[in-house]
């Protein structure tokens, strides 16, 4: 399961904090008076709004798969959904009126120790140092335990990949430029693979392969979740050719909530050197499709999805991915041949 974040912090918090600061609404002075009753069930509405708005924002961000939601997510939709629903059936007081009392309304709020309390507690809650339990899935141990959960998990057999050739352990990513989830997933994932790769030398390579959620390249989805995901990989494969591909690609995650078509042909130009992407589009886009048939034959729905030398891994903090990727490397090297001179 996937918590949703907002910048450093999950976005989870956020919502159950917002339903602990409009619970204070309830029981304020004015709002169980028959003259405030309306007013106040006004203000939880227009903040229930906000609330609904932070939800759609958050399921955006996991491509409204709901299997990449964890719990915390959950309870903060059932939360805004309550403080919606309580708003929503209530009657109103006349514009007029809320606009006239709105000022001393949010005093009497304001100066009464359960909001200062809430306020505390929601401060609390948003500015706390986020946990590895941000990318764990339920059921999957974390720390000493994880090494033992990762041996009894079962391997595929992995077709050859030639950019992987020479690697004793190669971690697969099944990639969407425009998927939130791969996003984060790089940003957190990437000090690890970058020190192992540098540490352990060509025995440990990493190999992204494209799956993007766009029925121009890929058949096997519904809908376009992404709608330049396709453009996307042909730029970052074409871009590679000028030796530009991670540039391109730190651009694609730095603006992903905004790529467009035009976008992606403009960065791959700019950024990534790549001035024949419209002539060599169909040709590059054919290997796309190759990975796609990969992922396909693999039983890859969703994005992003890793495989380490066959070991399809859950989410998990980065220090879990380590232990698996310096666990398979002491492994093979034990069953590598000694050479005697």
């Amino acid at each position: 399961m996937l918590r949703v974040r907002l910048g450093p912090w999950s976005l989870e918090p956020y919502g159950i904090g917002w339903f602990m600061l409009v619970l204070v609404l309830q029981f304020a002075p004015g709002a169980t008076s028959p003259e405030g009753r309306g007013r106040f069930r006004f203000y939880m509405f227009v903040l229930a709004i906000l609330g609904v708005a932070g939800v759609f924002w958050g399921l955006r961000e996991t491509a409204f798969r709901w299997d990449h939601i964890g719990w915390h997510f959950r309870i903060a939709i059932a939360c805004v959904a309550g403080i919606f629903t309580i708003a929503a059936f209530s009657p109103y007081a006349s514009m007029r009126a809320i606009l006239r009392h709105l000022g001393p309304d949010a005093w009497s709020v304001a100066r009464r120790a359960p909001a200062w309390i809430a306020a505390i507690l929601f401060v609390g809650i948003v500015t706390a140092k986020p946990d590895a339990s941000a990318l764990r899935t339920p059921g999957v141990p974390s720390g000493a335990a994880f090494e033992r959960w990762y041996t009894t998990q079962t391997r595929t057999a992995m077709p050859a990949i030639s950019a992987s050739a020479g690697a004793r352990v190669t971690l697969i990513k099944f990639n969407d430029y425009q998927c939130p989830p791969c996003n984060r997933a790089h940003t957190t994932y990437k000090p690890i693979i970058d020190r192992l790769t540098q540490e352990h030398g060509g025995a440990f390579h990493m190999v992204s392969l494209d799956y993007p959620l766009e029925r121009e390249c890929n058949p096997y989805i519904n809908r376009d979740v992404h709608p330049a995901a396709c453009e996307a990989a042909v730029a970052v494969r074409l871009a590679r050719e000028h030796g530009r591909g991670e540039a391109l690609e730190e651009w694609f995650w730095k603006n992903q909530l905004s790529l467009t078509r035009e976008g992606v042909v403009q960065a791959a130009r700019e950024i990534g050197g790549v001035e024949d992407m419209d002539a060599r589009y169909e040709a590059t886009l054919a290997l796309v499709r190759a990975d796609i048939e990969i992922a396909k034959g693999l039983g890859v729905r969703a994005t992003p999805t890793y495989f380490l030398n066959g070991v399809r891994l859950p989410w998990m903090p980065p220090e879990d991915l380590a232990t698996a990727i310096r666990y398979e490397l002491r492994t093979t090297d034990e069953k590598t041949p000694t050479q005697t001179p």
